[in-house]
């Protein structure tokens, strides 16, 4: 079992505090996190995956405070994030790309088992394994991005807005790629398109004005008029 909390934690860019004394507690589940334009999702997801250094408060791993630990340690210890817009290498292959992210494996018997398990999961990932990521569609950018973030085998995996620039057709792509992960203790989807927050996740955090104003199951996501009040009307 896998339990990451924040406490009291505000944090944002220079001087400008966008998140303020946000306090959520995550243990062994799928858990969305949703909020209009400018809430603080991707904010509180940079500042879980260590790319950002709160102003203040604690971050708690597993009862290991890890608020001064980097995006590598964190990796380390199991905390991957999956940044929105799904990037890649696009001058190198789909292999070459899977293989960047396992740079810290030594292992290499165990990355090739890895592999092999990621292209279980996205048989079209395996078809194109030669083929450079530029040349891939958005939703193929997509599964290799997540895949990319799979090769660790994470406990914590950080999804950042995926369906992000893609049309209806692989916003739907997205969600049966979300439903098909297994083995991760903890995913947190950070999402705009209520849809598929609803559909890939049990457990939900509104945000608005970069604080938490909301959580419970995720069927609240099925009321329209809640969820406007929530976005932007506070509690």
């Amino acid at each position: 079992m896998t339990e990451l909390a924040l406490e009291s934690v505000a944090s944002g860019y220079l001087d400008s505090e966008v998140l303020h004394n946000v306090d959520i507690k995550l243990a062994n589940g799928r858990y969305s996190l949703v909020g209009p334009n400018g809430a603080g999702k991707t904010t509180l997801i940079r500042t879980i995956a260590g790319s950002l250094v709160p102003f203040r408060g604690r971050i708690m791993l597993d009862g290991r405070d890890i608020v001064r630990l980097g995006v590598a340690e964190r990796r380390k210890l199991g905390i991957v994030h999956v940044p929105q817009g799904a990037p890649v290498f696009p001058a190198m292959s789909v292999e070459e790309n899977l293989e960047m992210a396992g740079y810290l494996m030594s292992d290499r018997a165990q990355l090739k088992l890895r592999l092999e398990r990621i292209y279980e999961l996205f048989p079209a990932l395996y078809r194109r394994r030669h083929l450079k990521a530029g040349y891939l569609s958005g939703g193929e950018r997509a599964m290799l991005s997540i895949g990319r973030g799979l090769i660790s085998e994470p406990a914590v995996l950080l999804l950042d807005e995926p369906s992000i620039g893609l049309d209806v057709g692989r916003r739907s792509l997205i969600k049966d790629i979300i439903r098909k992960l297994a083995g991760i203790d903890v995913i947190v989807l950070a999402e705009q398109d209520l849809d598929i927050a609803a559909g890939t996740t049990d457990h939900t955090f509104v945000i608005s004005g970069g604080r938490i104003v909301h959580e419970g199951g995720s069927e609240i996501l099925g009321d329209k008029e809640l969820m406007l009040r929530l976005f932007f009307g506070g509690r």
